[in-house]
């Protein structure tokens, strides 16, 4: 990108940021795109967001997104002692 406005750097048309919300969901295999539902590999409408996966899809073995429950780290940890 070349601007003069450095603040286009910084600026990204409506809804061409997205993250699956795979990696949010307490079933996602750490390092890898598969999962307790899909363990063969996680559907690309549900990796490109065109499917939340709140409700079951064929072949998701009855496991749909579950919000991961996130730890803290052992600094905030020390720090709310």
């Amino acid at each position: 990108m070349t601007s003069d406005n450095r603040q286009d750097y910084f600026s990204f048309p409506p809804d061409s940021l997205q993250q699956s919300s795979c990696a949010f969901c307490q079933h996602k295999h750490a390092g890898a795109a598969t999962c307790e539902a899909f363990p063969d590999g996680i559907p690309d409408d549900i990796l490109l967001m065109k499917n939340d996966h709140h409700e079951p899809v064929e072949g998701d073995h009855g496991i749909q997104f579950a919000p991961r429950e996130w730890r803290q780290s052992n600094k905030q940890v020390k720090e709310g002692e």
